[in-house]
């Protein structure tokens, strides 16, 4: 592998990662739903007056939109809601591979490569080491619907090979028109108009900002302030 290709790599890694905290961050201002509807709302708008549809049928456009950015999102944010760390979010998350790999089998009738299924296993473990290891920090209902979440993806990545070769971007500008509307009426109905009006109102940006990059600074304050 180039040089390039590795770094590009890292930095696919490093942005991954990174949006789990901005996700945690977001958790804590917003309800998990509320705050769903509005990342989408962000991807889709105004991108989607400017780029144009994929060539695919618009039932695949729907059934991705439902099954990945309202189901899915729904799980993984609501996971961390009631508990999940934002690192434990990115790692569980990536058991996607697996559910995809056994979904393909069954579906597609695509047989898994003995490495495959070594990775299965590997994750598995994985998996389950974390389930016996949950103490105060780590709920086991965050746990599962993390799990959940992972296997909507993993349903997802089937219906985007379904749909064929397809531009990736134009493909998710699209893909995000459909669930804010959907997902802003399950925030009303579930979270309540006073908590979505609650947090769009009174929310601090910059506040918001600076707690999510600078816990060393936090600490470090109120410690100092024990110390007077």
């Amino acid at each position: 592998m180039k040089l390039p290709h590795v770094l590009l790599a890292l930095l696919v890694t490093a942005v991954w990662g990174f949006n789990f905290v901005v996700i945690k961050v977001g958790i804590d201002n917003f309800p998990p739903i509320l705050f769903s509807a509005l990342r989408f709302t962000a991807a889709a708008l105004p991108l989607a007056f400017f780029v144009s549809r994929p060539a695919i049928a618009w039932r695949y456009v729907i059934a991705i939109a439902v099954v990945l950015g309202i189901v899915k999102f729904t799980l993984l944010f609501w996971s961390m809601h009631v508990g999940l760390s934002a690192g434990l979010s990115s790692l569980v998350l990536q058991s996607q591979a697996f559910f995809t790999i056994m979904l393909a089998a069954f579906v597609l009738a695509e047989r898994p490569t003995r490495m495959q299924l070594l990775g299965i296993f590997v994750a598995f473990c994985g998996i389950a080491l974390i389930a016996l290891t949950v103490d105060g920090s780590i709920t086991i209902t965050g746990l599962a619907l993390a799990i959940a979440a992972a296997f909507m993806w993993a349903i997802s990545n089937l219906l985007m090979k379904q749909a064929g070769k397809v531009d990736m971007f134009r493909l998710m500008v699209h893909v995000s028109l459909i669930p804010p509307i959907p997902l802003f009426v399950l925030s009303l109905m579930i979270e309540g108009w006073e908590a979505d009006m609650a947090a769009l109102t009174s929310v601090s940006w910059a506040a918001s900002v600076r707690f999510s990059i600078s816990p060393m600074a936090r600490r470090s304050s109120a410690s100092l302030s024990g110390e007077c």
